[in-house]
């Protein structure tokens, strides 16, 4: 065991946030495969006509199993897990890109430029995995006889429909981070801000926070939810609905509401993506989140609850990150280690954000 210990303490940097990346590309990927097949099941019901239900949920599962085996319910997963890694490794090389091109804190606190260059990592991240999207959506709602693997999705949209419908809803989809950041974080502030109204006399706890954070995210999810319909309808028009191919993002949403109304149309299947959020959320955030030891007594230093845990560049744990290194802007990492381990006791996790802190250091020298 000491020299596992040893081994893991000579690691280089580049070795251990490597190393950590990884970690959270299983974590997704093993996440991401729980939930596949409620997933493809809300595909389902999104992409068509149909009322949703449970009891028709349930139903299409169980003759998906009947008519093509147990592997049915995870079609189109593997393009999700093949989206994990490259994604997780864009967005921090992109992230850091953008930072040096737009000289984010290198002689001041530039809180302006931060925001802007973890969102433009963000939409360089997603731009460039966006066509894994589309196919797990097209590989979702069809059988193998139309599409037998993932290779087969792309040749066939290359040679029938064009470069360009690799990227059919991409636009929407960048549009609806902003509704669903803008209210995960309003709604997380907003419930603090009561709580702290409400009984001021005694400093917020982990179990509220952890509340507060779920309710945000729930509310992000709500209100960003037919933003998801509508981009998934496009997504899919040309093997679902052929003759609405050549319709745009206002036209599909103008038609979804005309048809099916706003309720039963614009938010299909919501209550099913609120139970896949819970089941990802703690499948996931057993190893990051469930493992912060927060000290109540060091109520000015608490450590974010509303990460979506999905490789964001501009995450809240950087943010989290850079307060510590604003404190200890001398430190050594062994200090900076032992401020960590207040708050998080996966070791490979606080490796990943003293590395992070490191070269934020770095950039300000």
């Amino acid at each position: 065991m000491a020299d596992q210990v040893d081994e893991h303490a000579n690691l280089s940097n580049t070795q251990k946030i490597v190393s950590s990346l990884i970690a959270g590309a299983c974590a997704g990927a093993l996440a991401k495969t729980t939930i596949a097949p409620f997933d493809r099941a809300k595909i389902n019901f999104q992409v068509r006509v149909d009322k949703f239900s449970y009891r028709r949920c349930f139903k299409f599962l169980k003759e998906s199993y009947r008519n093509e085996g147990f592997m049915s319910w995870y079609r189109g997963n593997s393009a999700n897990l093949v989206r994990v890694i490259p994604s997780a490794a864009i967005n921090f090389t992109a992230h850091e890109q953008w930072k040096r091109i737009l000289g984010t804190d290198k002689h001041e606190k530039t809180p302006g430029r931060r925001f802007i260059s973890g969102s433009l990592a963000g939409v360089t991240s997603a731009t460039i995995t966006y066509p894994l999207d589309l196919a797990r959506a097209r590989m979702a709602v069809t059988n193998k006889t139309v599409y037998s693997n993932l290779f087969s999705v792309f040749l066939s949209i290359l040679k029938n429909e064009g470069v360009t419908a690799l990227y059919r809803g991409a636009l929407l989809s960048l549009v609806g981070v902003l509704p669903y950041s803008g209210c995960v974080f309003f709604t997380y502030e907003s419930l603090k801000h009561i709580r702290i109204d409400y009984h001021s006399h005694r400093p917020i706890n982990k179990a509220e926070r952890m509340l507060f954070g779920a309710t945000a995210g729930l509310v992000g999810q709500t209100v960003s939810y037919p933003f998801d319909v509508i981009r998934r309808r496009l997504q899919t028009a040309a093997v679902i609905r052929p003759n609405e191919a050549s319709l745009g993002a206002i036209a599909t949403a103008r038609k979804i509401v005309r048809e099916e109304g706003i309720t039963r149309g614009l938010y299909k299947g919501v209550t099913m993506n609120w139970q896949s959020y819970q089941i990802l959320k703690n499948s996931i955030c057993y190893r990051w989140q469930s493992s912060s030891s927060y000290d109540s007594r060091d109520n000015d230093l608490i450590p974010p609850t509303t990460c979506c845990m999905s490789n964001c560049a501009n995450c809240v744990w950087f943010t989290f990150a850079e307060e510590i290194a604003q404190r200890y802007p001398n430190a050594t990492m062994e200090v900076i280690d032992d401020v960590l381990k207040k708050y998080i006791d996966d070791k490979s996790f606080r490796e990943f954000l003293e590395f992070e802190i490191k070269m934020r250091s770095i950039g300000k020298n």
